[in-house]
This record gives C-alpha cells, sequence and structure tokens, in this order.
C-alpha cells in the first residue's frame, strides 16, 4: 500500500475541515488516522486491512462506538487519498470493513446478474438503489438454485424455483424478490433469451400485500400544531419551521430539503417548486403559520451559508440537510405523542395532510396533485385510512350482545 500521497495532501485535509468548522475534536481524530495509516499502511494492501488491524489492537482498550468511529474516519481518509473527495456532512459516507467474498456463481448464472446490472439502466430505466437491491436478489436466488444442484435455468423446475419463495408451510419471500428475477430475466437480449422467458413462467403467483397507512388522530393532530406555536418547548426556529411546512403541506421529505429561497415568493404569497418524485411543477399558496415560520428562521437563527436552500445545518459545514427524521422526532416529543412507539415522520405527516383532506370531501384530483402522485390509485391507501369516513359506512351492532372488554374498546 502506497501512502506518498497522503503524506503529501494530508495538510490539504486538515486545513478543510478546520475552515469548515468542524470540531477539534473530530479535526484530532482524523489526525490520529492519518497517523495510523501512514505508520501501518505499507504493511498492508488495502485500508480494510489497515482498519482490522488497529480494531484488533484497540478493541480490548476502547469502547465498541469508538471502533465504529475508527471505521468511518479511516474510510473518510481512504476517500481523500484515492478519490481526492473531502467530506460534506450532507453525503453519508459507509463504514470501512472487509466485505465477504461472493459465492462464486456458475457461468450462465453469473452472466445473468452480471448482464441485468449493465443494461438495466437504458433497458428497463432501473436507477442505482433498485439495481444493486435486484443484483443482490438475484445472486441469493441462483445461490438458493446451485444449493439444489441447478447451475443452469433450463435446468429448473418449478419445484425448485417455488421452494425459494415458500417454505412448505408459509411465504418466506414477497413480491419483491419476485420482481427482481423477473428484471433480471427481461434484460436478457441474447439465445438465452426465450429460455429466460420460459424460466419466468416458473415463478409463483404472490398477491401483494395492501397494508393501512398509519396516520395523525385528531388529539395527535392538535397536539402537533401546538407544538408549532409553542414558545416555551424549546424548540428551535428550524424545527418548527421544518414542521409546519411539512405538517400543512404533506411535502416529501426530498422537496423540503431542496426549497431554495426562489421557491417562497413572500410578496405573492405563494410557494412554487418541482417535484422531485413525479417533475411536476407545483404552487401552493403560502399560509401565514408557514410563511412566518419560515421567516422567522431566516432572520433570527439560519446560520450564513453559501447553500441557497433554506433549510442548512446549524453547524459547520453549513450545507443542505441530508436527514430531517431526528428534527421531526423532537416536535413529536415535544408534543407529548408517540413517545412509546409507532411511526413518526415526515411520512405520517403526509398521511395526515391526505386523510385530512379526504375528510374536508377534497375531491381526490385535488389531493393527487398536492401530494405528487401520478397514479390516481395511489390514493387508495389514504382512503382505507379515512377511520372517520368508513364509520359512516359500518354496521350497527348495537342490539347484538358484546361482552364487557369489547364493549369497553368500541368507539363512542
Amino acid at each position: 500500500m502506497n501512502t506518498a500521497n497522503l503524506q503529501n495532501t494530508k495538510d490539504v485535509l486538515l486545513n478543510y475541515l478546520a475552515e469548515k468548522g468542524y470540531s477539534k475534536r473530530y479535526i484530532l481524530s482524523v489526525k490520529y488516522a492519518i497517523r495510523d495509516v501512514l505508520l501501518y499502511g505499507p504493511q498492508f494492501d488495502t485500508y480494510e486491512q489497515v482498519y482490522c488491524y488497529l480494531a484488533e489492537r484497540k478493541k480490548l482498550k476502547v469502547k465498541q462506538d469508538t471502533l465504529r468511529e475508527l471505521g468511518h474516519t479511516i474510510a473518510l481518509v481512504r476517500r481523500f487519498d484515492e478519490k481526492g473527495q473531502l467530506p460534506s456532512r450532507a453525503i453519508h459516507h459507509p463504514f470501512i470493513t472487509n466485505k465477504p467474498a461472493v459465492p462464486k456463481l456458475s457461468e450462465q448464472f453469473a452472466f445473468l446478474v452480471d448482464n441485468y446490472r449493465t443494461n438495466a439502466p437504458i433497458l428497463l430505466s432501473h436507477d442505482h438503489p433498485r439495481i444493486v437491491s435486484y443484483y443482490n436478489v438475484g445472486v441469493s436466488f441462483f445461490l438458493y438454485l446451485q444449493k439444489r444442484g441447478v447451475y443452469k435455468i433450463q435446468d429448473a423446475n418449478v419445484a425448485d424455483v417455488t421452494s425459494f419463495f415458500y417454505d412448505g408451510t408459509k411465504p418466506v419471500k414477497g413480491k419483491s424478490h419476485k420482481m427482481a428475477i423477473r428484471a433480471i430475466m427481461r434484460c436478457v437480449k441474447t439465445d438465452l433469451r426465450s429460455d429466460a422467458l420460459d424460466f419466468m413462467d416458473l415463478l409463483p403467483y404472490i398477491p401483494r400485500k395492501m397494508s393501512n397507512y398509519q396516520y395523525m388522530t385528531q388529539e395527535e393532530s392538535h397536539s402537533f400544531a401546538r407544538a408549532i406555536t409553542d414558545e416555551q418547548n424549546g424548540l428551535s426556529l428550524f424545527d418548527k419551521a421544518l414542521a409546519a411546512t411539512i405538517y400543512y403541506y404533506g411535502l416529501r421529505s426530498t422537496d423540503v430539503m431542496s426549497l431554495t429561497m426562489d421557491n417562497v415568493d413572500f410578496n405573492r404569497d405563494i410557494i412554487t417548486l418541482t417535484q422531485s418524485k413525479t417533475g411536476n411543477v407545483l404552487e401552493l399558496p403560502l399560509s401565514a403559520m408557514v410563511g412566518n415560520a419560515i421567516l422567522d428562521y431566516l432572520e433570527n437563527e439560519r446560520p450564513k451559508s453559501e447553500d441557497k436552500v433554506i433549510f442548512v445545518h446549524a453547524k459547520a459545514p453549513t450545507t443542505q440537510m441530508g436527514d430531517i427524521w431526528y428534527h421531526l422526532k423532537k416536535v413529536f416529543n415535544a408534543a407529548g405523542i408517540r413517545l412509546n412507539g409507532g411511526e413518526v415522520g415526515c411520512r405520517l405527516l403526509r398521511h395526515h395532510v391526505a386523510t385530512y383532506l379526504l375528510s374536508k370531501k377534497v375531491s381526490q384530483p385535488v389531493i393527487s396533485s398536492i401530494l405528487g402522485h401520478l397514479l390516481p390509485q395511489s390514493l387508495n391507501h389514504y382512503v382505507d385510512s379515512d377511520i372517520e369516513t368508513l364509520r359512516e359506512f359500518a354496521l350497527d351492532v348495537s342490539s347484538y350482545p358484546i361482552n364487557k372488554t369489547l364493549r369497553s374498546l368500541w368507539p363512542r
């Protein structure tokens, strides 16, 4: 492992961290990591091996969390050394570790998964996260077939394929696994294509599971709204502005994090944005509640930043947020709701907007346009969660005998 480049450029990384306002403790941890890499690196071939060596030396002296921090820091040094990448709080960087070698697939199976990974972006318009997920499912599936003595798709039968999805009594794999395998077969354009199409007929029928979304009760909604305006609960202006924007508009987290000063017109009281998932332009009236919360944050709390987005990290580097769940969780805690579990976060607030509008008899096309749905049936989940409207269609069972336990649970 050649450490000459790191030796010559390490000061660039350390100076960058100091200029961006990283803490002294963090800079010191990076400095120690660089020192260890320069000291032990020449003895090994990869950064992963250096980390494993250091972790083995330190595991009896430090806590497990410290070893994980070391892994992230070594990974930071490696990215800087090998790719010249400087750290950013807006990007999640993976932990450094030795990944186990992928068990060897047969020649045909290896071709199928590699062919999918190469051609899926063009043939199926799959994005990188889906390709990685489907590729891993394919490897797992073909390894399973190999354990059953099958090394070509032409040799597989219904029992070989079905047993991957069912253990004999219940399903163990779902529809997403079937979709992954189908996608791999659909990418085959060689002489193997007819066999790939025939192989798809062996895949079992798996109904899509439909579960109702969680929703906020009226009491939870009122408590959350009060927490946004409460001046005594210790929430930051950032937390309140962020929560207000999502609570009243039901925007996706990516759209909220991407909001810029240009998207909010305080003169005309309008929010205009291009939705990340659909590409559609959405124009919403800027309510006084949301507008005042955002303006209060901008004028009194938002740090100076070159980034044009509204919501940025409070500490340096003051760049676009990468995750907002923690901030929303603080608002839920301040509101005193869902403290003992249950879904919290942006998705729940988004569901709340949909179910609230449905309860107010707002037309479904209008709700779909606000939420950014491409398909009308995307609203079905919210319709099924509109408990107040569903109660209108419930049968009256008051004339039937019900034991005291059930009677106490029955809604008044």
